[in-house]
């Protein structure tokens, strides 16, 4: 992972906030609804704590009602925050010490954005041919091509789709291109 990688150049900025006065049944939906695995929850306008789909997990396999309990009730209150300046590897080294998969990111002492493991997981690939990791084809525009060192060439938008032989199940690549059907018939 390159060092130089700040987190204020790959932070949501948009993290879901919702009241502590909110059930989890409908917070639960509301997370669904956005795509989120977390929210931060609020006190008067004031963020006082985190909830993640591991604590509603937690809740229903505790045989908890989530129409009876609120934000306020199962958030965590100790947030783990770092500064945007901070790299990702600082970053990472923040999750792995606290066991958590997600910070809080501030700057300039208010709150920016999340991070989450999954953000940081999304800005590498690794190349099929030669096993490197690929650096900035998540951030790269749809349309830029991005060159490995040993030759190979990803699209962002097709890098995660892998092909496999069906002889030996060796992986073959990330981009299938089929021609048009004018391209290969003759006449």
């Amino acid at each position: 992972m390159p060092k130089s990688i700040k987190i204020r150049d790959v932070l949501r900025r948009d993290p879901l906030k919702m009241s502590e006065n909110l059930t989890l049944d409908r917070a639960s939906r509301l997370m669904m609804r956005k795509g989120r695995g977390e929210a931060l929850v609020s006190r008067r306008g004031k963020t006082v704590g985190i909830v993640t789909e591991r604590d509603v997990l937690r809740l229903v396999a505790k045989g908890e009602s989530p129409h009876e309990k609120l934000l306020g009730d199962i958030m965590r209150k100790h947030l783990i925050t770092i500064d945007a300046a901070a790299t990702l590897a600082e970053a990472v080294e923040l999750m792995r010490k606290n066991g958590v998969r997600r910070v809080i990111v501030k700057e300039a002492g208010r709150i920016a954005g999340i991070l989450t493991q999954g953000d940081i997981a999304r800005m590498f690939w690794a190349c099929n041919q030669c096993g490197k990791e690929i650096y900035g084809l998540a951030t790269a525009p749809q349309e830029a091509p991005v060159e490995c060192a040993c030759g190979s060439i990803y699209h962002r938008d097709c890098a995660s789709k892998v092909v496999y032989c069906t002889a030996c199940s060796a992986n073959l690549g990330f981009e299938v291109v089929y021609p048009e059907p004018k391209e290969t018939m003759e006449g």
